[in-house]
């Protein structure tokens, strides 16, 4: 095994992670209820698993639409780091912190000293 295909698939690992913490992040900062972002990141992590996992079985494309299809799609195991893959998860993270700041921004919070 290449030890630089393990680390590959580690930074993919660590990104479709910090994507759905991302994404647990920005419905906990619009809903004011952390419960519910990791309720929301957790079943959109499942549903994302199966569509990516059932998309082999057809020829519409739908794997595209899941983040596992861009950690695990080219194969980083075998061929090593997909950098567009890496871009793309990493954009989301982005996209997803980007929302979190105004939606936590727009939370009533009342300091009490």
């Amino acid at each position: 095994m290449n030890y630089l295909n393990i680390l590959a698939t580690a930074v993919l690992l660590t990104l479709i992670g910090l994507l759905f913490g991302a994404l647990a992040l920005l419905v906990s900062a619009a809903t004011g209820m952390a419960r519910a972002g990791v309720v929301v990141a957790a079943g959109l992590a499942v549903v994302a698993h199966v569509v990516n996992s059932l998309a082999d079985l057809s020829d519409a494309g739908w794997g595209a639409v899941s983040p596992f299809h861009y950690y695990l799609g080219s194969d980083p195991m075998i061929n090593g780091m997909n950098w567009t893959d890496a871009g793309i998860l990493a954009a989301i993270t982005m996209v997803f912190i980007a929302l979190a700041f105004p939606a936590f921004n727009r939370r009533d919070l009342k300091q009490h000293g």
